[in-house]
């Protein structure tokens, strides 16, 4: 049998923990900005226009969070901090368009 490297052990749980954390808040902010705009003046393609990009980010991250979860468990901590840093890239790339595209 094959040894895993514990020492990245807690490394990719706390990687895991911050995925999980920017899942959560992605989500969070879709609602909050669902709800601020939908309202009557404006028309509901323009609200989608702009709460879908952060349901996509969401589902994606919910998602790697989902495989990152598997990989710890099965002690590979190596593809825990790949996808980890695979996500915060489509985080911050994400909020970067989010941010000058408003």
């Amino acid at each position: 049998m094959k040894r895993h490297d514990t020492s990245l052990k807690p490394i990719a749980a706390i990687l895991l923990w911050v995925l999980i954390f920017l899942t959560i808040v992605s989500f969070i902010a879709c609602f909050q900005i669902y709800y601020v705009l939908n309202s009557p003046i404006l028309p509901q393609a323009v609200v989608w226009d702009v709460v879908l990009p952060f349901l996509i980010k969401g589902t994606m991250l919910m998602l790697l969070s989902i495989v990152a979860a598997y990989f710890l468990l099965r002690r590979r901590y190596q593809n825990v901090l790949i996808l980890s840093g695979i996500s915060l890239q489509i985080h911050f790339i994400s909020e970067l368009f989010l941010t000058t595209a408003g």
